[in-house]
């Protein structure tokens, strides 16, 4: 199985409004985790036309923790805290994903929310952090160890500067979309490049070659930051 795990996060503060000795009282710090997953599967026309990639919503769990405020404002114990969280999601947040920059990236936005409320000795901090796994059955190996060193993120003005269209379905990027850059440096609709490596495994504009490598993984899981 392949899986694309999207991470977004957000914070709430409570208003310290109608509280005069909030300076005294530690807030009160949680973590909310929504996990979504939607499979990716292939459908074609009922007259054998050609083949489209949709998503199918397969369910969702979603989880509360409460932690010590004061641990999210140092960074040994912030890291600390976070890994503890997301390893309850295991088996589908692996040791390696976890390391591999998730845990990073939710300390850094835990860090900065908690010396904002800090800053305005709100009363509590409350971050949401919304998964959204989009998961591929029967994947061939050799694309899974492909996807493994690409990049993933969403589309931005930077790479307008670069490239304004996806030189295999020809339409235009828009910002926010999910696109793919490949060791060569081109990048393409997440949707468009898998479709096009399932049958052809080099870079559609300058036909850069990736080499065969052995896999040892029955499921890759790609991190979209």
């Amino acid at each position: 199985m392949l899986i694309f795990l999207q991470v977004k996060l957000r914070a709430d503060h409570g208003s310290c409004e109608g509280s005069d000795n909030l300076e005294s009282v530690e807030p009160k710090a949680s973590f909310r985790f929504i996990m979504e997953r939607e499979d990716i599967v292939e459908s074609s026309t009922s007259n054998g036309g050609a083949t489209t990639l949709e998503t199918r919503s397969v369910g969702w769990v979603e989880k509360e923790f409460d932690v010590d405020f004061f641990h999210l404002l140092l960074p040994i114990t912030n890291e600390i805290s976070i890994k503890d969280l997301l390893i309850q999601f295991w088996p589908l947040l692996s040791p390696a994903t976890i390391e591999g920059g998730l845990k990073q990236q939710i300390s850094r936005y835990a860090l900065k929310e908690a010396m904002l409320c800090k800053e305005r000795r709100a009363p509590f901090l409350n971050i949401i952090v919304c998964f959204t796994a989009y998961c591929i059955e029967d994947v061939d190996p050799m694309l899974m160890d492909i996807v493994d060193g690409l990049k993933i993120n969403s589309f931005d003005d930077e790479d307008r500067r670069q490239f304004s269209t996806c030189m295999v379905c020809m339409d235009e990027f828009v910002k926010g979309v999910v696109i793919v850059k490949l060791p060569c440096t081109h990048f393409f609709h997440g949707e468009c490049i898998f479709k096009w490596l399932k049958h052809k495994k080099s870079c559609p504009i300058c036909r850069f070659a990736f080499p065969a490598k052995e896999s040892t993984d029955n499921r890759n899981i790609i991190l979209i930051l």
